[in-house]
């Protein structure tokens, strides 16, 4: 293993990188942690943060496992704070 590659986080790992990831550690919050979400139009969002999937991967969004068992991708140009 390449030392950079241990270095590597755990969301990077679950599909998050680029602007995503570093939203992820602004906020300090890991797949699986239950996050509120709230938007510049004043939505909010509560839920679990998911893992990203391998297809169509970019790094524009996070997507969060609603209570109402709803996948939702937030695009992390409206997100205001978590």
């Amino acid at each position: 293993m390449v030392k950079g590659d241990a270095q590597k986080s755990n969301n990077y790992e679950a599909g998050y990188y680029g602007r995503a990831e570093k939203l992820l550690k602004k906020f300090n919050i890991s797949v699986g942690d239950k996050i509120r979400v709230s938007k510049k139009d004043k939505t909010t969002y509560e839920g679990y943060l998911l893992p990203r999937g391998e297809i169509g991967r970019d790094d524009s969004f996070i997507l969060i496992k609603l209570k109402n068992g709803y996948n939702l991708g937030i695009n992390i140009e409206n997100i205001n704070n978590v």
